[in-house]
């Protein structure tokens, strides 16, 4: 994905590639969720990214945020993550 130019036919898989690394490494995660071009896309994956960082990283997401150009309420869904279900706890384990 490093050699392609960004652009709508690269979004489903930079969507779903940002999703995965998010759980290892999601303030990396978020710079791949920001470059999918298409908008709906785009902030569903931020959000997404965005909590998931917001859960193993509060103090970075909270410098990040005021810098990031981000709605007020995407910001504020971000600071509140849905708690993981059962099974997606384990994962982490």
């Amino acid at each position: 994905m490093n050699h392609r130019p960004a652009g709508p036919e690269l979004d489903s898989a930079l969507s779903v590639y940002a999703s995965t690394v998010s759980n290892e490494d999601a303030g990396a995660a978020m710079e791949w969720a920001i470059s999918i071009s298409q908008e709906k896309l785009q902030q569903q994956t931020i959000r997404k990214v965005g909590q998931e960082w917001y859960r193993q990283d509060k103090d970075a997401v909270e410098v990040w945020l005021p810098e990031s150009g981000l709605s007020e309420e995407m910001m504020k869904s971000i600071r509140k993550p849905p708690k993981k279900n059962w099974w997606q706890q384990l994962s982490e384990k």
